[in-house]
């Protein structure tokens, strides 16, 4: 934490060098904020996965309803079950019956 807060003062490179050697824990704090963009990460190359192999497997674009309802999914599960009908379906039915039927 304090590395953090030592960013806003002029002499960051001091106080790293002042700290090396200290038995530090991780910060409660800043490991959220590390899972946070880590999962947000994680969600948003799932929906690029989904729409490209609904792009490959079904066609060359994704209708403008399913493309949306994929960029507003911030469920991982939904997400990685929408993958799994994707890769087995070749047509839009055959799709959203997957995943009506849980993929």
């Amino acid at each position: 934490m304090t590395l953090v807060l030592v960013e806003l003062t002029q002499e960051p490179v001091n106080w790293q060098h002042a700290l090396q050697g200290w038995d530090m824990k991780e910060s409660q704090y800043i490991r959220g904020w590390l899972d946070e963009g880590e999962l947000r990460g994680l969600i948003k190359a799932r929906r690029e996965d989904l729409l490209m192999i609904l792009t490959e497997r079904i066609a060359a674009s994704v209708p403008e309803d399913t493309r949306l309802a994929v960029e507003r999914t911030n469920d991982r599960d939904i997400l990685q079950k929408g993958i799994r009908a994707a890769a087995r379906s070749n047509s839009w039915a055959g799709f959203h019956a997957a995943m009506k039927n849980g993929a």
